[in-house]
């Protein structure tokens, strides 16, 4: 009957789905693993390994509240976006992330990127931008992250002997 096919191939659907499900968890237990897996290797070498990962969240909410008025205190409370790019040296013993923070409006591409990675690897954590062996692990974002203008920076930081070996890799 048609009410039997309908409910067969619904129950098929499912299945496709849950099965989608179980492999991106799969995926995602295996990249973990791999990461702590960098992150011991780093705290293990200090001088020669090092760990970074970081995030670029954009137009990320934050309260703005104005209390002026001539008449007296009154609060008005409105949204303003921001954006925010944390790195984080993974193999340093006391882990202290660095968070730039600023008034979205400007652009968020991989020369925003580039910038920030380069100024933290040459200004804020000596380790890391000389470290022989560098890896990163990062978001997938095309735009940002996933582009051919951060792996030209990144081979240009071998070919400038500041590190041996760059390793990029993405979270599930």
């Amino acid at each position: 009957s048609l009410r039997k096919q309908r409910a067969n191939g619904a129950a098929a659907q499912r299945m496709d789905l849950l099965e989608g499900v179980r492999l991106h968890l799969n995926l995602a237990v295996t990249a973990r693993r791999m990461y702590q897996q960098d992150c011991e290797e780093a705290r293990g070498n200090k001088t020669s390994c090092s760990v970074l990962s970081w995030y670029y969240a954009t137009k990320v909410k934050v309260p703005c509240f104005q209390y002026e008025t001539q008449q007296g205190y009154q609060a008005a409370i409105h949204d303003m976006d921001y954006n925010v790019f944390g790195i984080v040296d993974e193999g340093a013993t006391t882990k202290r992330q660095t968070n730039v923070v600023y008034k979205e409006g400007r652009k968020t591409n991989a020369d925003v990127v580039i910038s920030l990675v380069h100024f933290y690897l040459t200004e804020l954590n000596t380790n890391a931008g000389h470290a022989d062996k560098l890896t990163l692990w990062m978001d997938s974002c095309s735009g940002q992250n996933r582009n051919q203008f951060i792996v030209q920076y990144l081979y240009t930081r071998v070919l400038h002997g500041l590190h041996k070996e760059i390793h990029v890799k993405y979270m599930v």
